[in-house]
C-alpha cells in the first residue's frame, strides 16, 4: 500500500458508549525484535467512546485486540 507518505494506515472509531474493562477489547502494539517477531506488548489502548486511533500498517506492525 503506497499512500501520500508511502505507507499505509489503518485506523478504528470506537463508537461504544460506557465500555467496561472486564468486556476487553484494548487494542495491543507489539514491539519487533530484530528477526522482525513480535516481542512484547508496549502499549495497551482501551476503546474509549467516540475517539480513533491511527497506527501504521507496515510487514512487520503487530497488534491484537485482547477478548
Amino acid at each position: 500500500c503506497l499512500g501520500v507518505f508511502g505507507g499505509c494506515v489503518a485506523f478504528i472509531y470506537y463508537l461504544n458508549y460506557d465500555w467496561l474493562p472486564e468486556w476487553g477489547g484494548t487494542l495491543d502494539i507489539y514491539s519487533v525484535d530484530s528477526m522482525n517477531s513480535a516481542t512484547e506488548i508496549v502499549q495497551n489502548i482501551n476503546p474509549d467512546f467516540n475517539s480513533m486511533i491511527f497506527f501504521p500498517v507496515e510487514r512487520y506492525t503487530y497488534h491484537q485486540v485482547w477478548n
